[in-house]
């Protein structure tokens, strides 16, 4: 099988954005550490419903960031997003590509730790098994999308978009371009 030549730029993009997602979930520990002191982390369903606060925003940056042209990964990695005829995504293009790649699997994953947390591997939950299903089956496809020969993820299929080799430059950059006889 041959693997596409920026899967591992794109790859370790993600790793970067990850980073701040990763921080974003961070910021939001005071919430569980004053939903134990209330109690309320007695519910599992209170517990989920607040695991979606940080995926709800880590999305919203990401598209954000994706309708200018690309994450703040990717941006240093040199990658941008764009739909696949150039132009770039619209907000809820960004949305869409986003919640497939970030929100559907990291959720799966907060079912699957609190489910777990929960004692539902212990009492053989069914549902909880075969989310964990689920979430390797949604992780899987996702980076087989990203390391076959053409690239395309699953989000990207889905909202007919492409990550390429293509900088964004800002006015500065075009400008130093010009100097220089590169524009």
């Amino acid at each position: 099988m041959k693997f596409n030549q920026l899967a591992a730029r794109r790859l370790a993009a993600y790793a970067l954005d990850v980073a701040g997602y990763l921080g974003i979930a961070a910021a939001t520990a005071p919430v569980g550490a004053l939903s134990t002191s209330a109690g309320w982390d007695k519910s599992q369903a209170f517990v989920i419903s607040v695991s979606v606060v940080p995926v709800i925003i880590a999305t919203g940056v990401a598209a954000r960031a994706e309708v200018r042209g690309a994450t703040w990964g990717k941006r240093r990695l040199g990658l941008r997003v764009e739909r696949s005829d150039g132009q770039p995504l619209s907000l809820a293009r960004a949305i869409s590509r986003n919640v497939l790649k970030i929100a559907v699997p990291w959720q799966l994953g907060h079912i699957v730790a609190i489910g777990t947390v929960y004692g539902g591997f212990e009492s053989s939950d069914r549902r909880l098994i075969a989310v964990s299903l689920l979430t390797y089956g949604v992780i899987g496809i996702g980076f087989w999308g990203l390391l076959r020969r053409s690239g395309i993820a699953m989000h990207d299929m889905a909202v007919n978009s492409r990550v390429y080799c293509r900088p964004i430059c800002t006015r500065v950059d075009q400008a130093e371009l010009r100097c220089r006889g590169g524009v």
